[in-house]
C-alpha cells in the first residue's frame, strides 16, 4: 500500500504515466478500491493542482476494469459526495473544511469533463449551491442582529466554490454539444443572476486593500451614479460572464492543461455515473445567531489587490492572447498551493511552498505577466484585513524565497512595492504597518539593498503624511533587525531626519520625577533590592520611614525601584515581581485606584520599548492584575496617546484571546485524531471482512481486535472533544467581556477628549482599526459599544465604530484603481542560481527502469558500474531494467550498478547470506518463549 500511495502522489498529467498507473491497479480494484479512493481523495485535498488528473485516473480505472470499474467508480463518487456532506456540516468549525469542500467541487466538475460523471448531474450540483445562496437571500434578520445582511458571507462563500470550478469545465456546460445540459447551465445562470443582483456588493469593506481616492463634492455625485468597483465575487461572476458571450474560445484557459485529451476515445467509449446528490445544511442555527462580524470572520471576502497595470497581468482579452479566466485560475493555483503547503497545515511537508509556486502549471507564454500575478496575489494576501490568512512570516519566507529562486522575480515584487508606495494614502494604517514590517524582514536578508533615491522626496513632505511615516515606520523597524550604522550607510542622507532616536533602557526623567515626589525614596528601595531586602522587612520601612506617602505614591515608588533595578533582563524583573508580590498586592489593595499605578509605572519606564508590554504580560501571568482591569485602563490609555500605547493595548487583547486560540488549536488537533481513528477503524473493519471472506481466520480475528480498538479511541477522542468544545465556549466568552471592556472604556474616553478639544479624524481611524480587529470577540455586543458613543450615526466617532464592526453604511465605498505610471523599483541582488537538487535518487535494492536517474552529483563521487550510464555533468542513469546495487571498488572507489534477480544473488556477500540461513541465538529464544 505505501508503493501505491507514492505511485498516487508523484503521478503527473503525462499521457505513459497515467496510462500505466490505471491499468496496474485495474486488475485488483476489487481489492485495493478502498486504499485507491482513501489515497486519491487525500491529494485532491493536498494537492490541488493536480486535481484534473486524478479525475481522469478514476476514469480510465473504470474504463479499464470491465467487471468491477463502474461499481468502484460508484463507490468512489459517494465517497467523494459523503466527504463533502460531512465539511459542509463543519464549515463553522474547521477551517480548512472551506478549502476542502471548494476542491471537493472542482473535482466534480473535472469528472464531468473525463466523462466520469454526467455533465447534466454535475450542472446539478452547482445549481443547488446557487439555490441555497438565494434562499440564504431570502432570510429575514432577527431581533438581536444589528445588520440584516448577516446571512450575505455564508452565501458569498457557497457562490464562490461554484464559480470558481467553472474554468475547469472548459466551457463545455455552456458551449457543448448536449442541449440538455445548456438548458440547466441557463436555469443555473439565471439562478446566480438573481442572488447577484440580492447581494449587497459594499457589505465587506476589507474586501478591498486600497481606499478610495478622496475627489470634489461634484466627483462624489457623479461616482454615486455611476457603478462601483467590483468586489471579488463580482469581478469572478463578470469573468464567467465575458467568457460565456466570448463563445467555446473564452473559456480556454492555458493554466488548465487538458489531460483527457488523448484518451477521450477511450473514454466517451462507456457509459457515465451520476454525480452524488449533495445535501446543504440550511444552517438555521448560525444564521440567527451570527452576526455579521462573526460571519465575516467566519468566511472572508477574498481580497483583491489591482496595482500592476492590467495589460501587464492578464493583457487585453485579445483574441490569441489570454482570455477573461485565465488571470483567476493563476491566482486559484497560487492560494491553493499556499494553503496546501503552509508549514502549519502539512509539517512534514517535503517540498516548501516556494518550490511549488515556481513549478505551477502557469501559461509559458509571458512568464512576466506570471510573477506579476504572483507578486500581487502574495501582497494581497499579506494585507488581507482584518488579519492575513497565516502567520505574516509565511508570506515573508514565500516572498523571499521566490526572489532567491526566478533571478527575474525581485523587479516584479519591487514593482508591486513600487505601486503600494505610491498608493500610500489609500492604505489603511494597519496595511502600513504590515507592509513596513515585512520590508523590514525581507531587506535585513538581502543587505538593505533598495533603491532608496526613488524616496528621497519623502524628506520634503510634512510630518504625519502617509508616505513619510512609513519610510520612518521602515527605518526604525530596519534598525530593530539590523544594526543601525549599516542601516545609515545604506540610505541617502536627505532621510537621515527619519532614522530613530538612539533607544534609551530606561525613561530618567520620569524616573526622577517620581523619585522627587516621594522624598527620595526610590533611591532607598533599590538599594534595599540590591541587598535582597525581604518583603516583610521592606513593608516595615514604607510604614515607618515614607513621611506621610499615601498608598498610590508607595505603590507608583515600589513598581518604579523594581523595575529600573530589573531592566537587567526579563528573568531579573520575574525573580524581583516573585519576590515582593505579597508587599504589592497589600499595596494595591490598599491603593484607591487599584493596580493604575503599577501599569502607569511600567508604560512610563518604558516608554515606547518591548518591555513595556512584556512586563505588562508579567503582571497579568503573577496575578498581581486582573486581566479585565487592565483590559479597561489599556483601553483608556489608547485613546489618549494612541501611538504610545498601541502596542500595550493591543498585547492586552491578544492575551485575553489567547486562551481560547488555545482551547480552538487543541480541538482542532483532537478533531483529526479522531477522523484518522475513524478511517483506520473502517479501514481494519473492511479488512476482516475481505479475511472471512477469503477464509483466513486468524488474519480476520486481528482484524477485528484493531477495529475494536480504533473505535474505543475514537470514542474517547470525541469525549475529549466535547469537553474541549466547552471549555472553547467558556474562554470565548470571558475574552468577549475582556474585549467589551476595552472597547466601551476607549470610546468613553475618546468621547470625553473629543467634548473638551473636538472631534479628532485620526483617533477615529485608531479606534477604528483597533474594533476591526477584535471585532470577533465583540460579534453579539456590538451594541454596547455603539451605545457608548451615542447609537449609530450619533457622531464621527459613531460612523467609525459602525464601520469596524456592522460593516452596513453604502456611504463609505471604496475603490480600487490600477497603477497608471511606470514603476521604478528595482533590486541589485537576484545573482543566485537555480537550485540543482543534487544527491541520490535511487537507492539500493530499489528498482529501476531503463532512463531512470539515479544519482545527480558535482564530480565522480559515485563512479557508473555495468549496468549504468554517466551524463556530461556527471548525473548516473540505468540502462536497463533491473535492481540498483552500491558497492565498493579498488582505490576505496563506490560504484554504482543496475543487475537482475541472478546477478543480485550473487553480489550477496556471505555475511547475509549466513544471516538469512541461520536465526540468531537471541532470536530463536524469544520465538521459543
Amino acid at each position: 500500500m505505501r508503493e501505491l500511495r507514492e505511485a498516487i502522489i508523484h503521478l503527473d498529467g503525462s499521457e505513459q504515466n497515467v496510462k500505466n498507473l490505471s491499468l496496474d491497479i485495474a486488475p485488483d480494484i476489487q481489492q485495493i478500491g478502498d486504499d485507491v479512493t482513501r489515497f486519491t481523495l487525500e491529494c485532491v485535498s493536498e494537492l490541488p493542482v493536480k486535481t484534473p488528473v486524478y479525475a481522469l485516473l478514476i476514469a480510465l480505472i473504470k474504463s479499464n476494469s470491465e467487471e468491477f470499474g463502474l461499481e468502484f467508480s460508484e463507490k468512489f463518487l459517494s465517497r467523494v459526495g459523503e466527504a463533502l456532506e460531512h465539511d459542509l456540516m463543519r464549515l463553522d468549525e474547521d477551517k480548512d473544511a472551506r478549502t476542502r469542500v471548494k476542491l471537493l467541487v472542482r473535482f466534480i466538475v473535472c469528472a464531468s469533463v473525463t466523462n466520469l460523471v454526467s455533465q447534466a448531474s454535475a450542472v446539478d450540483v452547482l445549481t443547488r449551491f446557487a439555490e441555497k445562496c438565494v434562499a440564504m437571500s431570502k432570510t429575514k434578520a432577527c431581533k438581536n442582529q444589528l445588520n440584516p445582511k448577516a446571512w450575505q458571507p455564508r452565501a458569498d462563500f457557497l457562490a464562490t466554490v461554484v464559480l470558481s470550478a467553472l474554468p475547469w469545465s472548459n466551457g463545455s456546460f455552456a458551449k457543448g454539444t448536449d442541449e440538455v445540459v445548456q438548458g440547466m447551465y441557463k436555469e443555473f445562470a439565471r439562478t446566480m443572476e438573481e442572488y447577484m443582483g440580492a447581494r449587497d456588493p459594499t457589505f465587506d469593506k476589507c474586501a478591498r486593500v486600497l481606499l478610495a481616492k478622496t475627489d470634489s463634492s461634484k466627483e462624489e455625485e457623479e461616482n454615486k451614479n455611476n457603478s462601483h468597483e467590483p468586489d471579488a465575487l463580482e469581478e469572478l461572476w463578470g469573468r464567467v460572464n465575458e467568457a460565456d458571450k466570448r463563445g467555446l474560445k473564452g473559456w480556454a484557459v492555458a493554466g488548465i492543461v487538458g489531460v483527457q485529451e488523448p484518451f477521450e476515445q477511450e473514454l466517451f467509449s462507456f457509459s457515465t455515473v451520476e454525480a452524488p446528490k449533495i445535501t446543504i445544511p440550511d444552517y438555521e442555527e448560525y444564521l440567527n445567531s451570527d452576526s455579521a462580524a462573526t460571519a465575516l470572520t467566519k468566511f472572508p471576502s477574498r481580497p483583491r489587490l489591482r496595482v500592476i497595470n492590467r495589460a501587464q497581468t492578464e493583457g487585453g482579452w485579445e483574441k490569441n492572447d489570454w482570455q477573461p479566466l485565465e488571470r483567476f485560475v493563476a491566482e486559484e493555483h497560487v492560494v491553493d498551493t499556499l494553503w496546501a503547503f503552509e508549514p502549519g497545515f502539512r509539517r512534514a511537508a517535503l517540498h516548501p511552498a516556494t518550490e511549488q509556486l515556481a513549478t505551477l502549471p502557469l501559461p509559458a507564454d509571458h512568464p512576466e505577466r506570471c510573477q506579476y500575478l504572483v507578486a500581487e496575489t502574495c501582497f494581497g494576501e499579506l494585507l488581507n484585513l482584518p488579519r492575513p490568512r497565516f502567520e505574516p512570516v509565511f508570506y515573508h519566507v514565500v516572498i523571499q524565497d521566490l526572489c532567491k529562486a526566478i533571478p527575474s522575480f525581485p523587479p516584479k515584487m519591487a514593482k508591486t512595492v513600487g505601486e503600494l508606495f505610491r498608493a500610500m494614502d489609500r492604505l489603511d494604517e494597519e496595511l502600513r504597518e504590515r507592509l513596513a514590517t515585512w520590508m523590514a524582514h525581507h531587506l535585513s536578508c538581502f543587505d538593505l539593498v533598495w533603491p532608496w533615491k526613488s524616496w528621497v522626496h519623502v524628506s520634503e513632505q510634512p510630518d504625519g503624511s502617509p508616505q513619510r511615516e512609513f519610510v520612518r515606520t521602515l527605518l526604525r523597524k530596519l534598525c530593530d533587525l539590523s544594526y543601525p550604522k549599516n542601516v545609515k550607510e545604506s540610505i541617502p542622507e536627505a532621510i537621515y531626519d527619519l532614522l530613530p532616536k538612539e533607544a534609551k533602557t530606561i525613561n530618567q526623567a520620569y524616573v526622577d520625577s517620581v523619585n522627587a515626589q516621594t522624598n527620595n525614596a526610590i533611591d532607598t528601595i533599590r538599594e534595599m533590592l540590591k541587598a535582597k531586602t525581604p518583603s516583610d522587612e521592606l513593608e516595615q520601612w514604607l510604614k515607618e520611614s515614607s513621611g506621610g506617602l499615601t498608598a498610590e505614591q508607595c505603590l507608583a515608588c515600589v513598581a518604579t525601584a523594581i523595575l529600573v533595578h530589573g531592566q537587567k533582563c526579563i528573568t531579573h524583573l520575574d525573580t524581583l515581581l516573585t519576590r515582593y508580590d505579597i508587599l504589592l498586592r497589600k499595596l494595591i489593595d490598599h491603593s484607591s485606584t487599584k493596580a493604575r499605578e503599577l501599569l502607569e509605572a511600567i508604560v512610563n519606564v518604558w516608554e515606547g520599548s518591548q518591555n513595556a508590554k512584556i512586563a505588562v504580560d508579567r503582571t497579568i501571568c503573577a496575578k498581581l492584575c486582573d486581566i479585565a482591569f487592565v483590559a479597561e485602563w489599556a483601553g483608556m490609555k489608547y485613546a489618549e496617546n494612541p501611538v504610545l500605547y498601541s502596542d500595550t493595548c493591543g498585547y492586552v487583547l491578544e492575551h485575553a484571546t489567547a486562551e481560547e486560540e488555545h482551547a480552538l488549536e487543541r480541538t482542532r488537533r483532537i478533531l483529526h485524531r479522531v477522523h484518522d481513528a475513524e478511517r483506520e477503524a473502517e479501514a481494519a473493519g473492511q479488512a476482516a471482512e475481505r479475511f472471512l471472506a477469503d477464509g483466513l481466520m486468524h488474519e480476520a480475528t486481528r482484524a477485528q481486535t484493531a477495529e475494536a480498538a480504533a473505535v474505543e479511541l475514537a470514542a474517547s477522542l470525541d469525549a475529549g472533544a466535547s469537553e474541549m468544545k466547552q471549555f472553547v465556549t467558556v474562554a470565548r466568552e470571558k475574552a468577549s467581556e475582556i474585549t467589551v471592556l476595552c472597547a466601551r472604556s476607549c470610546v468613553l474616553k475618546a468621547m470625553e477628549l473629543s467634548d473638551q478639544t473636538g472631534a479628532d479624524a485620526r483617533l477615529n481611524k485608531r479606534i477604528e482599526r483597533l474594533l476591526r480587529g477584535f471585532r470577533e470577540q465583540l460579534a453579539g455586543k456590538e451594541s454596547e459599544v455603539l451605545d457608548a458613543c451615542g447609537g449609530k450615526g450619533a457622531n464621527p466617532l459613531a460612523f467609525a465604530c459602525e464601520r469596524a464592526l456592522l460593516s452596513t453604511s453604502s456611504k463609505f465605498s471604496f475603490t480600487v484603481e490600477a497603477a497608471h505610471k511606470k514603476g521604478t523599483g528595482s533590486v541589485k541582488n537576484g545573482r543566485d542560481s537555480n537550485p540543482k537538487y543534487r544527491g541520490v535518487k535511487l537507492y539500493g535494492q530499489e528498482k529501476c527502469r531503463a532512463g531512470n536517474i539515479i544519482v545527480r552529483q558535482l564530480g565522480n563521487k559515485f563512479h557508473a558500474g555495468p549496468g549504468v550510464g554517466t551524463g556530461k555533468d556527471f548525473t548516473l542513469f540505468a540502462l536497463r531494467d533491473g535492481e540498483i546495487l552500491f558497492k565498493k571498488g579498488a582505490g576505496k572507489k563506490q560504484f554504482v550498478c543496475v543487475v537482475d534477480a541472478v546477478e543480485r544473488a550473487a553480489a550477496t556477500s556471505r555475511k547475509t547470506k549466513r544471516r538469512e540461513l541461520y536465526t540468531p541465538r537471541a532470536s530463536a529464544a524469544v520465538e521459543s518463549r
